[in-house]
């Protein structure tokens, strides 16, 4: 693949600095850790739709209608190490199905748990339910409070009791990143 099908790929959104990928070839999405050093992204989403294009499925969901099939999950997990790997928020692509609100969330709560940050919306109806799985909650915000403290407390401590749990600095590292999405929501962080 020529460097100006690779660039073609990429498309730098400046207002929202969100970089996404148009992966009009399977082969596309590995190109991205080496394009990404060109654009100041502050998220990365993925648009499983040009999948299709790629390999022309029978379907992308599974038989239950909500989980994607194999190809597009790989081409979504791809996103998700991506961007953590360019330090830039992951961001899930959309649900196509704007009618189904529990759809919707389950599919918000299955991303946020895989550590996507937020997701991108087709209809209007579709934020209020996106805002409410993606923004940090008060007990979010003050057991990462409570993390970030305990650390400060014990600067030198690899690993640390946390509400029964063991804790160490990659724990930390997500503490900050919640409470940096909380600052965003205008939440107390």
């Amino acid at each position: 693949m020529g460097a100006n099908r690779a660039q073609a790929l990429l498309h730098f959104v400046a207002a929202a600095h969100v970089l996404i990928i148009e992966a009009f070839e399977p082969a596309a999405s590995f190109l991205v850790c080496i394009r990404l050093g060109d654009h100041s992204a502050g998220g990365l989403e993925h648009r499983l739709v040009n999948v299709n294009r790629a390999i022309q499925p029978q379907g992308d969901r599974e038989d239950d209608g909500r989980a994607w099939t194999s190809p597009y999950m790989l081409a979504r997990n791809l996103c998700l190490f991506t961007a953590a790997a360019a330090e830039a928020q992951p961001i899930d692509t959309v649900f196509v199905n704007f009618r189904d609100a529990e759809g919707l969330r389950q599919e918000c709560l299955a991303a946020m748990r895989d550590g996507f940050t937020g997701k991108m919306a087709i209809h209007p109806n579709q934020v209020a339910v996106m805002n409410e799985v993606f923004t940090p909650s008060a007990d979010e915000i003050a057991t990462s409070q409570e993390l970030i403290q305990l650390f400060a407390d014990n600067p030198d401590a690899g690993a640390l009791s946390h509400r029964g749990q063991m804790v160490d600095k990659a724990h930390v590292a997500r503490a900050e990143r919640i409470l940096a999405r909380a600052r965003t929501a205008g939440r107390k962080g």
